[in-house]
């Protein structure tokens, strides 16, 4: 799909986005720099903005005639979520900034995370953890890499079995009863963003993800990537989890054995909770992406 040169021009596009439109910002930004979505825990920056901007017209040009799914393109045009569901055209998936609430209180742990999605399967994916400086990579038929060498990545499974769940899932009292009985899992709120939760994950330091609502630039990067590492995600239900699911649930885990045990002791009873399982996002502009992933 991506020549070597093609890759090297995405990966030199995240480092000069984070050079021209993020960096100058961290630590930097005034109030009228800084915007809400849907609500006050939905935070969006001019330097958000700027890099999405950037990386559109960058990744089209490297690769002319894709589709582009970016989180603030998303926030006007929800049907872009629709591109997922054809399998003609190469499309990009892209975060700006997965963590803008660090980078807007002007901590590490955030970052650029991009994937190529091609007929069905991601074909690419790329995180740029910006403080760090930390490329972590993967092209389908090569290996993971970070910052260009072979990632070392944690095989041994040792119990208790370490997570995180998403942070608005982590609220229910359900969380707190289930944590009192599951001696041989420890579950935390995944306050981290992705594109450190995933790398937790990839590196063996947790064992497992779990979340409910999932858009696509939040979680397909990582689950690329993990994958590629022997994980496997499904949905709640044990199926296999699709791309283009929002709303159904996500459980990643490094191994069957962790994901039975995921499934069994957290996901079961959580799947009896009427008011979990109608846990959603799809408000305001986000009620038009649910019908145009229905619609099609």
């Amino acid at each position: 799909m991506l020549t070597n040169q093609q890759k090297r021009d995405v990966e030199n596009l995240l480092k000069n986005t984070a050079e021209k439109c993020i960096k100058p910002f961290f630590k930097n930004l005034n109030d009228s720099d800084i915007s809400f979505k849907t609500s006050k825990l939905d935070p969006v920056s001019i330097a958000d903005k700027q890099a999405e901007s950037l990386l559109h017209t960058g990744l089209l040009s490297i690769l002319p005639k894709s589709f582009f799914i970016g989180e603030e393109l998303f926030a006007d045009r929800p049907e872009i979520l629709n591109f997922l569901n054809q399998k003609d055209k190469p499309v990009w998936i892209v975060d700006p900034i997965d963590g803008t609430d660090n980078f807007i209180s002007g901590q590490a742990g955030f970052g650029i995370m991009v994937c190529l999605f091609f007929s069905g399967e991601i074909v690419a994916s790329l995180f740029y953890e910006i403080c760090s400086n930390q490329l972590t990579t993967y092209y389908k038929g090569s290996q993971i890499t970070i910052n260009g060498k072979s990632a070392i990545t944690k095989t041994r499974i040792t119990r208790p079995f370490i997570g995180h769940i998403g942070k608005k899932l982590y609220r229910f009292p359900e969380i707190q009863n289930i944590k009192k009985i599951t001696g041989d899992i420890n579950i935390s709120s995944a306050d981290s963003p992705s594109i450190i939760t995933y790398h937790q994950l990839l590196t063996g330091k947790i064992d497992f993800l779990i979340f409910k609502v999932t858009y696509p630039w939040d979680h397909l990067p990582g689950i690329a990537i993990v994958t590629q590492n022997g994980a496997i995600s499904t949905r709640w239900d044990g199926s296999p989890f699709q791309f283009s699911d929002i709303s159904t649930g996500l459980v990643v885990a490094r191994n069957k054995e962790i994901l039975d045990t995921v499934l069994e002791k957290i996901i079961t009873p959580l799947s009896q909770s009427q008011a979990i399982l109608e846990m959603n996002s799809f408000k305001t502009a986000n009620s038009i992406a649910l019908h145009y992933l229905q619609k099609y």
